[in-house]
């Protein structure tokens, strides 16, 4: 089972999204803290996000993660639009 690592910007984009996408979010992070290989569910991020995953809520939201295997963890970039996602 996995350990979450939520940097500040997580959190601060996590309590402005609406109760529905929260759901989701909640729903997507117990999925991937039982997942074996977490980057499975996710979209491999390119260039500045290299080694981050993105998991899509439509084209509105996107959670973005990177797993440690050294430490058994979860990093939790952010929860935000694709525009947000791609901005340093």
């Amino acid at each position: 089972m996995w350990q979450f690592k939520p940097s500040n910007r997580f959190k601060s984009s996590y309590k402005r999204l609406s109760n529905e996408l929260a759901n989701a979010v909640d729903d997507a992070l117990k999925t991937l803290s039982t997942e074996e290989r977490p980057e499975r569910l996710g979209i491999p991020k390119m260039s500045s996000r290299k080694g981050y995953f993105a998991w899509e809520f439509g084209r509105s939201c996107r959670l973005l993660y990177r797993p440690d295997y050294a430490n058994n963890i979860l990093e939790l970039l952010r929860v935000c639009s694709h525009k947000e996602a791609y901005e340093p």
